[in-house]
């Protein structure tokens, strides 16, 4: 461990006895549980990459509450088990005001710490903020659910780190920083695309590093082909297979895509917030 009077960089070796804090009340705690078995699984493919660009920080040598939170370059996850907010808002503390994070899968009751210490502290700017459903499924439901047929002259594969530039302009929710992190969710992760015969990519989805399905983009003009529940199903049965439960984060205004993870049979486990912060800086409104 890495220590100083407040705050304590916490080694590999130890994220596995924080992660199982997290098996209470499951799914509860689903994606801080599969967050930190996510960058378990990167530091065995690329320790060299992890070691450099992924922090684990507790409060104080103490992570008996789960009070942490994590840092991939700009991308941001914390998360406490603790009733009280008082631990994780001094943990906040050790964010550096004059840099910008994306803050990802954060929960309702975390939300008004973050800005407190963000904002209010800080006296960050807010440039972006927008709510998510999580939804999830078991892994023992995911590996019985009956999938639907593939249409004839669609091919589903595995993304390759080629594809990043084609699919990128389309994401939503992209920023300077969205192909690198594509490649690396391509090649660390589970994806899978839907492609015609001529090799055109028609829909495709992610796993994000905190392990739901994420950055499910289907063509418009083949919206009607149910390519986004086919691809749903499939990723759902591969990561089930590989022995890990299925959830997936649905922007909560995409109501297509909510009734779809609903017919899916997958349980709502309530609202998550991804928020940007950052200092006051004409040059980075934008930044998603």
């Amino acid at each position: 461990m890495a220590t100083n009077e407040k705050f304590t960089l916490l080694t590999v070796n130890d994220w596995p006895r924080l992660q199982y804090l997290y098996k209470q009340d499951w799914p509860k705690y689903i994606v801080p549980y599969y967050l930190l078995q996510n960058y378990i699984s990167w530091h065995a493919k690329d320790e060299e990459y992890v070691e450099k660009n992924v922090k684990v920080v507790i409060l104080e040598d103490d992570w008996s509450d789960g009070t942490f939170l994590l840092l991939e370059k700009s991308y941001l996850f914390f998360y406490t088990l603790n009733k009280s907010p008082k631990r994780l808002e001094q943990l906040l503390e050790y964010l550096d005001p004059t840099k910008l994070y994306r803050a990802r899968c954060i929960y309702e009751k975390d939300k008004h710490s973050f800005k407190k210490v963000c904002l209010g502290k800080f006296g960050m700017q807010l440039y972006h903020e927008h709510d998510c459903v999580m939804f999830a499924m078991m892994r023992e439901n995911a590996l019985h659910y009956m999938e639907r047929p593939i249409p004839k002259g669609i091919t589903l594969k595995r993304l390759t780190p080629d594809i990043v530039p084609r699919i990128t302009p389309h994401y939503v929710l992209r920023n300077e920083d969205t192909s690198e992190l594509f490649e690396r969710l391509i090649n660390f992760n589970f994806s899978m695309g839907a492609f015609n015969d001529e090799g055109e990519l028609l829909a495709y989805n992610l796993q994000f590093m905190s392990g739901e399905v994420m950055a499910m983009q289907v063509d418009p003009k083949h919206k009607r082909r149910k390519l986004g529940s086919i691809l749903a199903e499939r990723m759902g049965k591969l990561i089930s297979r590989n022995g890990a439960d299925v959830f997936a984060r649905v922007a909560a205004e995409n109501t297509p895509a909510l009734k779809m993870s609903e017919s899916l049979g997958m349980t709502n486990l309530g609202r998550m917030s991804h928020i940007v912060v950052g200092p006051k800086d004409d040059k980075i409104k934008n930044k998603l």
